[in-house]
């Protein structure tokens, strides 16, 4: 683990402490200030996706012409998803700008923004179960089990190379769990916008050094 990676760590770990106070504290605050919508903490999330995403565009730039098409297609897929959630967390910079949603947002998002993970389509809160309950189940198993195949499974390891996929290190997925850990202190609904933002830096992280060092030249 970098320097950079334990700094980070702590300064997240000290973010989610201080949100756990502000909401046994001063619930009002910590969803309104704290947490709010295109807050420091929303942008800083946004911020770190895009860093992510132009990190995987320079890696295609880079490693495409003596690499794989495999290995082509998922590092430009991987960048051009990371920079599609980064204009979703800031609404595409709605706010930002002061432009107003169309027709279709303001009748369909649940927030009345421009953006697809807050819709509701019959009845169904797309974040909710998408970017909620999916999206969890596929972090774990990404964090967790992937690792684990990928030291005992040879031709896990062959696929993964294959395809390009970076494997996360142990510390990313320890770093992921405290944060779910420390996130059942709060009630909030607001307390989501700490699991992005501690997601953000992981994902970079384990773009940055993967456990299977793909992006050597």
């Amino acid at each position: 683990m970098s320097l950079l990676e334990k700094i980070t760590y702590l300064t997240l770990l000290i973010i989610l402490l201080v949100g756990i106070y502000f909401d046994f504290s001063d619930q009002a605050f910590f969803e309104n200030s704290y947490a709010r919508e295109d807050g420091i903490l929303e942008n800083t999330t946004a911020v770190m996706l895009f860093l992510g995403g132009a990190l995987m565009f320079y890696r295609f730039l880079r490693l495409g012409r003596k690499r794989s098409g495999w290995f082509k297609f998922v590092t430009l897929g991987v960048a051009f998803a990371l920079l599609f959630v980064a204009g979703e967390e800031i609404s595409w910079g709605q706010r930002l700008f002061d432009v107003e949603s169309t027709e279709f947002f303001l009748e369909n998002n649940v927030q009345e923004e421009t953006n697809f993970h807050n819709l509701e389509v019959g009845g169904v809160k797309l974040n909710k179960l998408i970017f909620g309950q999916i999206l969890t189940v596929f972090i774990l198993v990404y964090l967790i089990v992937f690792p684990i195949l990928f030291k005992r499974w040879k031709k896990f390891g062959t696929l993964v190379h294959k395809f390009a996929i970076p494997i996360p290190k142990t510390h990313h997925a320890i770093a992921y769990l405290v944060c779910l850990a420390l996130l059942f202190f709060i009630s909030s609904g607001k307390k989501w916008e700490l699991q992005e933002l501690t997601l953000s830096f992981i994902f970079f992280f384990i773009l940055w050094k993967p456990l299977n060092n793909i992006y050597q030249d």
